[in-house]
């Protein structure tokens, strides 16, 4: 195959540049101008760009299907431009044994795009028990998370970096310490009292963050990666790590870096997001720690939900946003638009910096690499309707909003998993 004439994000060049781009045994070939060859995709001058990947997803199944499914979830990762998605252990069961494992692992296969699941770090994350951390990583587990639970305890914590660094793998942590709060429901500021339900302070995650800090410059085994940092107090401490040369990285999620708690006046429980949507001082220091870097990629933490379990009282409704589909429209809309950050750093943070973080030969528009693309069109604009989204879950507190940026076509080895049809 042969795209043509499109603007591509290469490897350590700054901005798109106009050129072709030829596939070969689903993987690339070589690019450059004014390339021949057969099986012609003219892309009409949009952007092609290394596929996303998505390092914290929940598809639900096995024990939620009703939310969710490999199935509709990747049909969503693919409308969203993401050519890998990265599972989170919180299903039903969970897989924290060898035979838990392999039989979600088949489960996968179901998804249009490739899934690689996370392994939990005790039995059904519940924080007790050890999972089989050891058996799952002979059948190929290398990611390990305990997902939306903190790995409470420091004497957890600490057999948790042993065992998984020993295996030289990766540490996914959720960082809340819940002595902070009892309920919480939304940020601890000026609409907790509003709703009548208990803030989740912002102490609650940055003091998680400063201990495993702490305790990883003892244990330094495992890559240690900090999912959906949220307050300026967690961006500071990712910095101060990496200045001490600790092997970490974070993300960050397009509601955190998008969104203030005033959404919550519009949308309810459907704002309602764990950890919660916090202030503007808190979205603009996100905002700095991805263009400085502090923050390594952006990831969705897609969480697909119910109607019924968002439509209940605030104390009640479940967390979660649906994102895989508007992943790639928040980030050009708030950050490209805006100034904030250009397109090419907001490509790389959604494609090459994950798999960097994940030790992946992917996210690369260079020779030999997987023919893992996606299309764009990053000035067409749109209303988002929720009706419309792919994925069972149309949980967003953004119905109506007119978004810039949209994912025209989405490939996995060198063959169209999706495609627009406008």
């Amino acid at each position: 195959m042969l795209i043509k004439n499109a603007r591509i994000l290469l490897p350590e060049v700054e901005d798109l540049i106009f050129a072709d781009v030829k596939i070969s045994d689903g993987h690339i070939e070589c690019w450059g101008r004014e390339l021949s060859g057969d099986d012609v995709y003219d892309a009409n001058g949009l952007v092609l760009a290394p596929g996303f990947i998505d390092l914290h997803v929940h598809m639900r199944e096995p024990g939620a299907e009703h939310k969710g499914t490999f199935r509709t979830e990747g049909r969503a990762a693919a409308v969203g431009g993401f050519t890998h998605v990265f599972a989170m252990p919180n299903t039903s069961p969970s897989p924290d044994s060898k035979e838990h494992y392999l039989m979600i692992r088949e489960l996968s296969k179901a998804s249009v795009v490739p899934v690689t699941l996370y392994g939990s770090v005790t039995r059904s994350i519940a924080g007790e028990v050890f999972s089989d951390i050891e058996e799952m990583a002979q059948e190929g587990c290398r990611f390990f998370s305990d997902d939306g639970a903190p790995i409470a305890t420091e004497d957890k914590m600490i057999e948790a970096l042993e065992r998984i660094g020993a295996l030289g793998g990766f540490l996914a942590v959720h960082e809340e310490d819940k002595s902070y709060f009892s309920t919480g429901s939304v940020h601890r500021g000026k609409y907790a009292e509003a709703f009548c339900v208990d803030g989740i302070p912002s102490e609650s995650e940055w003091k998680m963050i400063e201990r495993d800090l702490a305790l990883f410059e003892r244990y330094p085994g495992a890559k240690l990666h900090f999912c959906h940092l949220s307050t300026k107090e967690s961006v500071d401490l990712i910095r101060e790590a990496k200045r001490k040369g600790l092997n970490v990285s974070a993300e960050v999620c397009p509601h955190h870096f998008s969104l203030t708690e005033d959404i919550l006046v519009k949308a309810g429980t459907l704002a309602k997001v764990n950890p919660p949507i916090r202030t503007q001082e808190d979205r603009t220091a996100l905002i700095e720690g991805l263009r400085s870097g502090v923050i390594d990629i952006i990831a969705t933490d897609h969480a697909p939900h119910d109607e019924e379990s968002k439509r209940l009282p605030m104390g009640e409704a479940s967390f979660g946003f649906t994102g895989l589909e508007l992943a790639f429209a928040l980030g050009n809309t708030y950050l490209v638009k805006t100034g904030e950050l250009k397109l090419p750093k907001l490509l790389r943070l959604m494609s090459e910096k994950p798999a960097e973080v994940a030790g992946l030969k992917e996210g690369k528009i260079e020779k030999g690499y997987p023919a893992d693309l996606v299309l764009l069109d990053p000035d067409e604009e749109w209303i988002l309707q929720r009706e419309e989204l792919v994925s069972k879950g149309k949980n967003t507190p953004l119905n109506g909003v007119k978004l810039r940026g949209k994912v025209i076509a989405t490939m996995v080895s060198g063959r169209w998993v999706y495609e627009s049809t406008r």
